[in-house]
């Protein structure tokens, strides 16, 4: 057991002691080994996508073109799923935003309520009619039945 360590001890030290030429050279080789393998599994992934694309499929057996088939269409599926979801996503972000504005209309329908309300108290005391008053609200009121069904229009919203 001994000779045979001895033996490899021996064997590793002449292998280091080569000879630089030898070192490159045994270099060179692994390196164009490892090119030449790089090349074949290059040209294998190019047919590979070839195929996936629908190209290069008449060399195919019955086999390998149900395979292909079967990885197509669960890329297919992931696709349509994926799709899916960023259609649920905007769809969720288009209802927050619409609710959003629709506070927001609300909000300023109060205000304009409430300044006309102010603009007719402030007519009253200077003293306008009450029926002049309430003609000009019912004039501004129409106005904003109008603009709420053009703005449901805009919006896509159903109009009420």
């Amino acid at each position: 057991m001994m000779q045979l360590i001895e033996k490899h001890k021996i064997q590793s030290e002449r292998d280091n002691m080569d000879s630089p030429e030898q070192q490159q050279s045994s270099n060179l080789q692994s390196e164009k080994k490892t090119y030449a393998m790089l090349s074949r599994e290059f040209v294998e992934k190019n047919r590979e996508l070839r195929q996936l694309h629908g190209e290069e499929l008449q060399g195919l057996g019955l086999e390998e073109l149900m395979k292909l088939e079967k990885l197509v269409e669960g890329g297919i599926s992931r696709v349509l799923k994926i799709k899916g979801d960023k259609f649920m996503r905007e769809i969720s972000s288009l209802k927050k935003k619409e609710a959003q504005l629709q506070e927001e209309n609300s909000w300023l329908k109060q205000q304009s309520q409430a300044r006309l309300n102010e603009e007719g108290q402030n007519a009253i005391e200077q003293g306008y009619s009450a029926d002049s008053i309430t003609n000009n609200r019912s004039l501004v009121n129409s106005h904003q039945d109008y603009n709420d069904s053009d703005t449901s229009l805009k919006l896509g919203l159903a109009f009420p």
